[in-house]
């Protein structure tokens, strides 16, 4: 027999494969056609499965949001046997993740159907078609080899995305904290001088007059650069929040008055004194030796100078002159301490108390009279504070018993003096060596500077502490108690890929249907005895002759690992 050539060879399997294709093509044409009732009634009890499955994963969407909107921004839920929102979410998630795989698997299944009614294709595409359920490689491989059919890519970006369903589902979730009020009533509790303290307690500095002279001992003997604070809020747990109170107090006002002093420092002649304009007079200190001048601290009440305009609130006036032995001019400093109306806010976070004083108003005197005082805020004429007029009297005549004074500070003697001039000198004098760290040259320039911390700072200490004494023993402001609460934070982003999936697998499921009704392909899906006996009887022979394509590595492949199945009975076994 003569060889053919390679040009006959070619023509000859063209005809062939063409004669093959016209067999298929009239096969199909003798299938009956079919009405539309027919056809939804085949589509449903082919496809009634899947279309559950997709219910069901729709259902399970809806559930999984109405749990998450039903614990959106409330607090964690209490469930048995240490069940957490994340568990039912995950075990949600799961569920409609494994409802919507069943119509992409069954609906990849019967794609390969249609994909091989369209045209001729390689047998290496039916195993792509299988390969693509089971993993990222197969359903990327799937996509590259239908060339953009939409079933393909559907079905690629389902079965790729789906491996981060569960991870990307969970962050849907957040677990902050917040600050709410506990409805606790007694554990958040403060104090302040109320409107009718004058009122209701007009003799209240005669009658508990001890206590005032200890409110202003205390204010004394306190370290003058720690200032005494109002008294703080109670709290039994660890956040605490109060309204903004206002609340009568006592403040002070510190004006230099040095330009005012007028001082004849001649102890040669004997006519030293230092002078103020309002009458204050006292006259310098002496040192070791007969013409020398020591350090002197002088404290005394006098008219007002610079604060007159506090004169209807003034509870006492009183000067302060200090002189370091050898200056010119002595220095001076007028004070009043007075009544004020304080503003204050306080909360406490997380065991530490932040409590500012936001205003401080000098009262109006509105009445005056034998057995109160009323003083309001400036503008606002509503809101009146009362002080007994005994009251005025009793602490001025206390803070001038315990204030009052001259001391002169000699360095070789030991100072040991309890009155308040005695304290300034001690506070001027522990200042300004805590400055100078050692330096004695350092801390006799820093004396002065010292004294001017020293005085403003018993000043403020006396007020406050005087304030502290006048509030009542019960406290008359009420807080809330605060708590830390963890609740759930939905981010409703996060269920945008479940919720594509689902809608994508709905999607592939219709297409899916469509071109097995366009395609008249029976509904197949993944039927293992319709894999067995696709290839007909004829194209298995010609296929182990090895007439079926060209010798390729496939063949090779099948060839090396051929199997058979026996039948034995009613049930098969592998042969071999």
């Amino acid at each position: 027999m003569v060889p053919l050539d390679n040009a006959t060879t070619s023509m000859i399997n063209a005809d062939t494969e063409m004669t093959e294709k016209n067999n298929c093509q009239h096969e199909t044409t003798q299938e009956r056609r079919i009405d539309g009732r027919e056809s939804v009634r085949r589509i449903i009890n082919g496809w009634w499965q899947e279309m559950l499955c997709c219910a069901l994963s729709i259902v399970s969407l809806i559930v999984l949001t109405i749990v998450l909107r039903r614990f959106d921004n409330q607090p964690l839920p209490q469930w048995p046997s240490g069940i957490t929102l994340n568990t039912v979410l995950a075990f949600i998630a799961t569920l409609c993740r494994a409802m919507l795989l069943v119509p992409v698997s069954e609906g990849l299944a019967q794609a390969k159907w249609t994909w091989f009614k369209k045209k001729p294709r390689p047998l290496k595409d039916f195993e792509a078609f299988d390969k693509a359920s089971r993993g990222l490689g197969g359903s990327l491989e799937l996509l590259a080899r239908t060339k953009g059919w939409l079933v393909g890519i559907i079905a690629a970006v389902l079965l790729t995305t789906t491996i981060a369903t569960s991870t990307i589902t969970q962050f849907a979730i957040t677990y902050p904290s917040r600050i709410v009020e506990s409805g606790e009533k007694g554990i958040a509790m403060a104090w302040r001088l109320d409107e009718r303290w004058g009122i209701n307690d007009p003799d209240y500095a005669v009658m508990n007059e001890p206590a005032i002279v200890r409110g202003i001992k205390q204010g004394v003997h306190s370290l003058v650069r720690d200032e005494t604070p109002f008294r703080e809020p109670k709290c039994a747990a660890a956040n605490c929040a109060w309204p903004q109170f206002n609340t009568l107090a006592l403040c002070h006002k510190v004006t230099n008055v040095t330009h005012l002093v007028e001082a004849d420092l001649d102890f040669y002649h004997g006519r030293e004194n230092i002078t103020l304009p309002n009458g204050i007079y006292t006259l310098p200190g002496r040192g070791h030796t007969q013409f020398s001048g020591a350090p002197t601290f002088f404290v005394s009440e006098g008219p007002a100078i610079s604060h007159k305009y506090l004169r209807n609130v003034s509870v006492f006036d009183y000067f302060a002159i200090y002189w370091d032995g050898a200056m010119k001019t002595p220095r001076a400093v007028e004070i009043s301490i007075h009544w004020c109306i304080d503003t204050y806010e306080a909360e406490l976070v997380d065991n530490i108390l932040k409590m500012n004083k936001t205003a401080s108003h000098v009262p109006n005197l509105q009445i005056q009279n034998l057995e109160y005082q009323s003083l309001s805020i400036p503008g606002n004429d509503e809101e009146v504070y009362t002080v007994g007029s005994s009251s005025f009297r009793m602490i001025g005549s206390n803070l001038n018993e315990s204030l009052s004074g001259k001391s002169v500070y000699r360095s070789a003697e030991r100072f040991f003096g309890t009155s308040g001039s005695d304290m300034l000198v001690q506070a001027t004098k522990e200042i300004a060596q805590s400055d100078a760290k050692g330096n004695s040259t350092l801390e006799y320039l820093g004396m002065e500077t010292a004294w001017w911390i020293a005085v403003n700072g018993m000043a403020s200490n006396v007020a406050s502490s005087l304030t502290n004494t006048f509030l009542p023993d019960d406290p008359n402001v009420d807080g809330v108690s605060l708590q830390r609460v963890v609740y759930v934070k939905v981010g409703w982003e996060w269920l945008a890929l479940l919720s594509i999936q689902v809608g994508l697998s709905i999607l592939l499921l219709i297409c899916v249907i469509i071109e097995t009704a366009k395609a008249r392909v029976e509904v197949i899906k993944g039927s293992t005895a319709q894999v067995l006996f696709a290839i007909s009887a004829e194209e298995k022979a010609r296929m182990e002759h090895g007439v079926d394509e060209s010798n390729t590595p496939e063949r090779d492949h099948r060839r090396q690992t051929h199997v058979e199945l026996c039948k034995v009975g009613n049930n098969w076994i592998l042969k071999g």
